[in-house]
């Protein structure tokens, strides 16, 4: 009954790697709350346009979501990151210490 402990360290450790703009990769069996914890986090911190006045704090989530399969290509999983780099480095000459 209730939340998952599963679930409640995936958003612990989403919220943390979005905060620090460090890259995360949630690797797991299907079924383990990856992508139900990446939309929570996703849907609830919006940054100021957060309607939860606890999550105006937080940075506004920028996701570059990869859903893999056993036919993801190395490749496919690579222009994710290059475009979570380009957008991280924007983010830098913009002057950002975290996403506004």
């Amino acid at each position: 009954p209730g939340t998952s402990k599963t679930l409640k360290e995936n958003i612990f450790c989403i919220v943390a790697c979005v905060q620090t703009m460090i890259p995360l990769g949630i690797i797991g069996e299907p079924g383990t709350s990856k992508t139900l914890s990446f939309h929570i986090v996703r849907d609830n911190l919006g940054g100021e346009r957060s309607s939860k006045p606890f999550c105006k704090q937080f940075g506004q989530v920028d996701s570059f979501f990869c859903q893999c399969s056993p036919d993801t290509t190395t490749d496919q999983v690579i222009g994710v990151f290059d475009s979570a780099n380009i957008r991280q480095e924007q983010y830098a000459t913009q002057g950002y210490q975290r996403r506004p």
